[in-house]
């Protein structure tokens, strides 16, 4: 199982399936991923919004998460279905998958989220008021990310413990 960001492909040379919420704030730029499934059958998914750069896969689950500029898309890539959305109100930035592979981190501009197992977004407690956080690599059973501290202005970074969900 594999993806990755990519170009439209040739029109015909592979199935494409569209991903999209409608909604008055919707962009004219598309994010394209090329998906392998567990059959090794290449295909692609196109998503409203311009890509932030990033993905996040999960072979354990099946599931793969794509954070635009429009919204967040959770999709499963062998039935090749939307799951879930997340609308601009979250602010996506960056997605990771933790280190045991069986869900997904997120981060908007000052918040940090878990996904449940029902696909909802549970917030991380943080003690530090943050901006611009982004999540960095898996060390362990940990998370990296770096933010600005709001009021000192400070580049900071921290580490999500994935056993108990909090902050170290």
């Amino acid at each position: 199982m594999n993806a990755d960001l990519t170009y439209p492909p040739e029109s015909g040379a592979f199935d494409e399936v569209h991903f999209e919420r409608p909604s008055v704030w919707n962009s004219q730029i598309f994010s394209w991923v090329k998906f392998e499934d567990t059959q090794f059958q290449d295909w692609y998914g196109s998503f409203r919004g311009a890509p932030l750069g990033h993905l996040a896969l999960s072979p354990q689950t099946g599931l793969a998460i794509i954070p635009t500029e429009d919204g967040t898309y959770l999709i499963d890539v062998s039935s090749r279905k939307l799951i879930r959305f997340y609308g601009v109100e979250y602010q996506i930035q960056s997605v990771i998958l933790s280190p045991d592979g069986s869900t997904f981190v997120l981060s908007s501009y000052r918040e940090l989220y878990r996904m449940s197992d029902t696909f909802d977004l549970i917030k991380i407690i943080t003690q530090s008021n943050m901006d611009l956080a982004k999540l960095l690599r898996v060390n362990g059973n940990g998370i990296e990310f770096e933010f600005e501290e709001i009021g000192d202005w400070i580049r900071k970074q921290g580490t999500i413990d994935t056993l108990t969900w909090t902050i170290k």
